[in-house]
């Protein structure tokens, strides 16, 4: 497994794909002069994390369970705070009033923040209500998130869902 290929997994599928590539769509895109960058509050859980997913997947065999890998996208969940911090961020403004420089184009920075917001809601209802639908979609982000079985390509939500029932446990 080559580093930048697992952190780029682990990256994606730390949030379930959609909240990170909108953290990293809207901090490369430059949608407007003025457009917040990553800031103090974002660095200060972005650098441990990268910190210590560096030390755990460069770090040599060790005896026991390996707390790294593909199956550890799930300990860099928290980092969801980060990307939805810093796309309320760049869409706050844009909400309040439009720009002199807007424009009328597809890279209205409204119209760009907006669109990847939306894009993200619709991702994460897929995920969230695809348990119900038995989809596909949702049980392949499941398995890249947990991927703790050994099952190439193939999470057991589905046949989870189908022995265990679909209520949330207590009810």
């Amino acid at each position: 497994m080559a580093f930048p290929v697992l952190f780029l997994h682990n990256f994606l599928f730390s949030g379930f794909a959609a909240l990170p590539l909108a953290f990293l769509t809207l901090s490369v895109l430059k949608t407007r002069p003025a457009s917040p960058r990553p800031g103090l509050y974002e660095w200060s859980l972005l650098i441990p994390a990268a910190v210590l997913f560096t030390l755990t997947n460069l770090a040599p065999t060790y005896a026991g369970w390996q707390m790294r890998g593909y199956w550890m996208a799930r300990l860099y969940q928290p980092l969801f705070v980060v990307y939805l911090v810093y796309l309320m961020r760049q869409r706050q403004p844009l909400s309040v009033a439009p720009p002199a420089d807007a424009g009328r184009g597809l890279l209205n920075p409204r119209r760009v923040a907006t669109l990847v917001c939306a894009a993200v809601f619709l991702h994460n209802a897929a995920v969230v209500f695809g348990p119900l639908a038995k989809s596909a979609y949702a049980e392949r982000v499941d398995w890249e998130f947990y991927g703790s079985n050994n099952r190439a390509n193939h999470s057991l939500m589905i046949e989870r869902l189908g022995e265990l029932g679909r209520k949330p446990l207590g009810f």
